[in-house]
């Protein structure tokens, strides 16, 4: 797990991208009330410090290494989950095995978890979900499925722990 946790980010209030939409959705998965927003704001940092306090780091409310490898205790990898040299996936694309994968990856983290009517297609709603992740992610939200939305959904699922060992 160190290794994982140590290629991701120093993460600090006022930040805004994947590395913090990861966090707060791994936060989440470990019962704060997070939404998963993309923006390190008060909230973000008050979950940070009480999980640091109770992982036994400084709770400094800065994200590196120690409180990564803390988060990612008992999870695999974004290269476990096999994130690497995924398709790009267009609206509209009928690629079955792409379209399942990305489908299986947004149906694990807050707050698509449990949706219903998503098509087995790329569809509206599954575009609907990937835009409103990119958003999130700090990527433009052009609701096109290529590295940096794998590299982020990869880095989100990660840190959940919804592939839990």
């Amino acid at each position: 797990m160190g290794v994982f946790a140590s290629r991701l980010p120093q993460v600090k209030p006022g930040e805004k991208g994947s590395a913090v939409l990861a966090l707060q959705l791994g936060l989440r998965q470990r019962g704060y009330g997070l939404v998963g927003t993309g923006n390190y704001q008060r909230n973000t940092e008050a979950a940070v410090r009480d999980f640091q306090r109770k992982s036994g780091i400084n709770p400094s409310g800065i994200v590196g290494p120690k409180t990564w490898n803390a988060l990612l205790a008992d999870t695999y990898t974004a290269s476990d989950i096999g994130v690497r040299h995924r398709p790009q996936v267009l609206p509209g694309s009928r690629d079955k095995r792409a379209v399942d994968q990305l489908r299986t990856y947004l149906l694990v983290i807050s707050p698509y978890q449990g949706a219903s009517g998503v098509e087995d297609w790329y569809g509206p709603r599954l575009q609907g979900m990937v835009r409103d992740f990119q958003r999130r992610a700090g990527i433009k939200a052009s609701g096109i499925v290529g590295p940096r939305t794998w590299a982020a959904l990869g880095r989100a699922v990660a840190v959940t722990g919804a592939f839990s060992c």
